[in-house]
């Protein structure tokens, strides 16, 4: 559980920065 717990947090930190990218990218750009 804990295991599961830990890949789920750092997929979503993943996402978070793969938008924030997408999002600098856009508003920069």
């Amino acid at each position: 559980m804990k295991k599961v717990t830990k890949k789920l947090s750092h997929l979503q930190n993943l996402t978070t920065v793969y938008i924030y990218k997408k999002y600098c990218k856009k508003h920069y750009f």
